[in-house]
C-alpha cells in the first residue's frame, strides 16, 4: 500500500506495466503522485483482486494502452478498480489515456470511479476511456466526475462499441451536449447509388455512371494521419469473364468511402462486384464491412466497334 503523502512515482520512468496483481491480491494506494511515466500498459487486476487508490495524482503520463488496462489476453479474468478522488491530468495514450477495454466478454470486471477530475487528457481514440467490449456499460461507472477539455480524434471522453455498451456517468445527459465527448465504433456500411436496385447495365467497357459510395454508420470521422485511413476496394465475383479498369481500390473520408471512373469489361453476363472495407483504421473491425452490387454487360451492339483494348483478354467498344 502506497499511503505516504509524499510519495512520487516520476522522473521519466520509461516501464511495460505499472501493476499487474495475481489471484487474490490487493492493493491499496492513498496520497500519492504518479508523473511522467511511459510506456505501454498501467495497472492490471486480475480474478478476484482489488486495486483501490484515493486522494492521488496522474499527471504527464503516456501509456499507450491506458493508465488502467483490461485485456482478456492478458487475464481473462479481471478484478475490481475502485479509484476515489484522484485527479487525472495531461495524460496521453492511444487508445484511452486513462482506460483501455478490449474485447472482454461476459465476465466481471467492475470500475468505479468517483468524484475526479479528468483534465486536459488526449488520446486517438478516447480521450478518457477506450472500450470494445459489450459489457462495459454493466461495470464501469463514473459518479460524479468532472471533466475538462480532454481531446481524441474520436470520442473525446469516451469511445465504445454501440451506444448500449458505453460507461455509465451520472452526469451523461450534461456530457452529451458535446457531441464530440461520445463516439461508437461503427457497425455496418449501406451503398449509396442513384441506381434502382443497385444495378448498372452496360456495355463492355462502360464507365459505370456516377459516383458510388459507401456510407459508414455510424460514424464520426475526422482529420486523421495516413496511418489511420480506411482503405476500400472493389472486386468482381468473376475475374474468369469480367475485369475492372481504373481506380478500384482508395480511402474513405468523413463517413463517405467514394468512388468514380470505374470502368467494367468482360463476357455478356451478370456480375457481382463487391465493396469491401480493407483496414479500419482507428476503429475496431466490425462484421458488416461490404455491400454487393450487380453489373449486368450486355452484347454489343454490331454498330460499335468491338476489340480487344485496354490491355485485357476481354472486348470491348
Amino acid at each position: 500500500m502506497y499511503s505516504n503523502p509524499t510519495d512520487t512515482l516520476n522522473s521519466n520512468y520509461i516501464i511495460s506495466t505499472y501493476s499487474i496483481l495475481e489471484e487474490e491480491s490487493s492493493l491499496t494506494i492513498r496520497n500519492s503522485d504518479f508523473k511522467e511515466i511511459y510506456g505501454e500498459k498501467g495497472f492490471l487486476s486480475s480474478e478476484k483482486s482489488s486495486i483501490k487508490i484515493e486522494n492521488s495524482e496522474f499527471s504527464k503520463n503516456f501509456l499507450k494502452y491506458g493508465i488502467f488496462t483490461i485485456n482478456k489476453s492478458i487475464f481473462p479474468l479481471s478484478g475490481t478498480f475502485t479509484i476515489n478522488n484522484c485527479n487525472f491530468v495531461n495524460n496521453e495514450g492511444v487508445s484511452g489515456s486513462i482506460f483501455y477495454i478490449n474485447d472482454v466478454e461476459n465476465v466481471s470486471f467492475p470500475i468505479t470511479i468517483s468524484s475526479s477530475l479528468f483534465q486536459n487528457n488526449k488520446s486517438k481514440v478516447g480521450g478518457i476511456i477506450y472500450s470494445i467490449s459489450r459489457y462495459t456499460q454493466e461495470f464501469v461507472k463514473f459518479i460524479s466526475c468532472k471533466f475538462n477539455n480532454n481531446k481524441a480524434n474520436l470520442g473525446s471522453i469516451s469511445y465504445s462499441l454501440n451506444a448500449n455498451t458505453e460507461p455509465y456517468f451520472s452526469n451523461y445527459s450534461e456530457l452529451k451536449i458535446n457531441k464530440s465527448n461520445f463516439s461508437t465504433n461503427p457497425t455496418y456500411i449501406v451503398l449509396n447509388t442513384i441506381k434502382k436496385n443497385n444495378e448498372f447495365s452496360i456495355l463492355s467497357g462502360d464507365t459505370l455512371e456516377g459516383t458510388i459510395s459507401l456510407i459508414i454508420f455510424p460514424s464520426d470521422f475526422k482529420s486523421m494521419s495516413s496511418d489511420d485511413l480506411v482503405l476500400f476496394e472493389i472486386s468482381t465475383n468473376d475475374t474468369d469473364n469480367s475485369l475492372i479498369i481504373g481506380q478500384y481500390r482508395g480511402y474513405c473520408w468523413g463517413s463517405s468511402c467514394d468512388i468514380t471512373n470505374v470502368k467494367v469489361i468482360g463476357n455478356t453476363g451478370s456480375y457481382t462486384l463487391t465493396f469491401r472495407i480493407l483496414t479500419f483504421g482507428l476503429y475496431h473491425e466490425f462484421k458488416h464491412n461490404y455491400e454487393n452490387f450487380n453489373v449486368i454487360i450486355n452484347e454489343c451492339n454490331d454498330t460499335f466497334l468491338y476489340r480487344n483494348r485496354d490491355d485485357s483478354k476481354f472486348k470491348s467498344w
